[in-house]
Formats: C-alpha cells, sequence, structure tokens
C-alpha cells in the first residue's frame, strides 16, 4: 500500500500580505454580508424624459425604455467544431417612446419634421442647415437624449444619456368617430443612437 501526504504550500505562520503584496483580507461573511444598500425597489412610474428639441412631448411622455445590449459571438474554427468566442461588436435594441399627442400636435410634428429632415425629404437645404448646427445644442442632424431615474421619493438617482440619437420612425395616428368615450391619441417613435451611458446622481 502506498501512502500519499497532502502538503499545504503555504505555511499557516506566514503572513499572506508579505507573499502577495495585492492580497487584502477576505470580507466578512453571513447574512448581513449579503444586505444590499438598499430594499427599494424600481417603479416603473419613476422616471422623467428629455429631448431638447421637443418640451412638448417632454411632457407627454408616458413609456420609455432602457434598452437592451447583445454581443454576438465569433466563432474560433477548430477541425472538429467552432467554438464561440466573446465578441468585438455589440448591438443595441432601439430606444422606444411612446407619448400622448397634444391638441396642436406640437409633439407629433417636432419629431416627424426631424426625421423629415434627415431622411432630405424636406429638401437639401433644410439638411444642410440641420448638418452644420452644433451637435450640442440638441437641434443638429443628432441629438441626446437623458432619461431620469427616480428614487420613491421622485428625486433622480441615475442619469442614462443617449448619445448621438436621431428617430428612425414614428407611428400613424388613428381617429374614430365610433368611440363611446374619449381615447386620447398616443404615438410611438423609435430612436438608433451610438452609445448610452449612465451615471449615479450623488
Amino acid at each position: 500500500m502506498i501512502e500519499v501526504e497532502l502538503i499545504d504550500s503555504w505555511n499557516s505562520n506566514e503572513n499572506p500580505a508579505e507573499l502577495t503584496p495585492n492580497w487584502k483580507p477576505p470580507k466578512p461573511q453571513g447574512a448581513l454580508a449579503k444586505n444590499p444598500k438598499t430594499e427599494n425597489q424600481q417603479s416603473p412610474l419613476g422616471f422623467r424624459f428629455y429631448l431638447r428639441r421637443s418640451p412638448t412631448t417632454n411632457y407627454f411622455v408616458m413609456r420609455v425604455n432602457v434598452p437592451g445590449i447583445q454581443l454576438p459571438p465569433t466563432m474560433e474554427a477548430t477541425p472538429f467544431l467552432y467554438i464561440p468566442k466573446p465578441g468585438d461588436h455589440p448591438q443595441f435594441d432601439p430606444l422606444v417612446l411612446t407619448f400622448r399627442v397634444d391638441e396642436g400636435m406640437n409633439n407629433y410634428f417636432e419629431i416627424q419634421d426631424w426625421l423629415k429632415t434627415i431622411s432630405g425629404l424636406s429638401g437639401g437645404k433644410a439638411y444642410k442647415k440641420l448638418d452644420k448646427t452644433p451637435g450640442y445644442t440638441g437641434f443638429g442632424v443628432e441629438s441626446e437624449i437623458l432619461v431620469s431615474v427616480l428614487d420613491a421619493a421622485k428625486n433622480p438617482v441615475r442619469n442614462i444619456t443617449y448619445h448621438d440619437a436621431w428617430p428612425t420612425s414614428l407611428t400613424g395616428l388613428q381617429y374614430d368617430a365610433s368611440l363611446t368615450s374619449v381615447e386620447y391619441l398616443t404615438a410611438t417613435a423609435t430612436f438608433y443612437y451610438l452609445d448610452y451611458t449612465s451615471s449615479l446622481n450623488v
């Protein structure tokens, strides 16, 4: 019978901090170590939307999403199979905004005019004027969109900024004289953007 002796390479008398300068003592374990900083949960009612070029839209916003993000893998070929590896081209879902249309339809046509102008449908002069407008003004071809997330006391706790956003679609409006009660018109606008960032509002 062969006996095998297991030897621990670390001597309990040695100081681990001397062996590894970046070593840090482990955090306390147990129920208290798992407690979050706050037990409050995020309410879908707690948000504010801000688009500088369309102040009427800001007031009548009903719904807005925080888009998802995907990172499609790249496939590494081997003699027998393809091995998935992390990709390098992340893909963002679009920003989707639903708002009530004001009585004068100002917010609806503010977004529609923006979409038509960047498409060139409003004429080359209109696009050139938009293209020469600095992006930081919020009135250029692309614009920043800000969504502030609110806490239970309706105070902003996080700001989400969509950079270089522009509209890709705007739904139509349906009038209906057969309705027995008033259902105010709503529209949905879809935006693409370069990137979005978030920051705590402290």
